[in-house]
């Protein structure tokens, strides 16, 4: 396998993982959203923390995706 299609399925795999955490993330927005008013404390807690480190996560995919792409200009 060449370098080429190396970096192509590195940045495949991070689109998938990427797409996985946006999803988790919204799902867990929606959920906030809709049960703000009936969840417990604790809930919304667990929830909030979740989102901050669900959002550290994508930033961090997208930092690598984007070191990946700039990667894929020298090949």
């Amino acid at each position: 396998m060449s370098q080429l299609d190396k970096v192509k399925e590195k940045i495949a795999q991070l689109k998938y993982w990427l797409g996985v955490l946006l999803g988790a993330f919204v799902a867990l927005s929606t959920w906030l959203f809709n049960n703000i008013k009936t969840a417990d404390l604790w809930q919304i807690v667990i929830v909030c923390m979740l989102l901050s480190i669900f959002a550290i996560f994508i930033f961090k995919l997208d930092a690598k995706m984007t070191t990946q792409i700039e990667r894929l200009e020298d090949v």
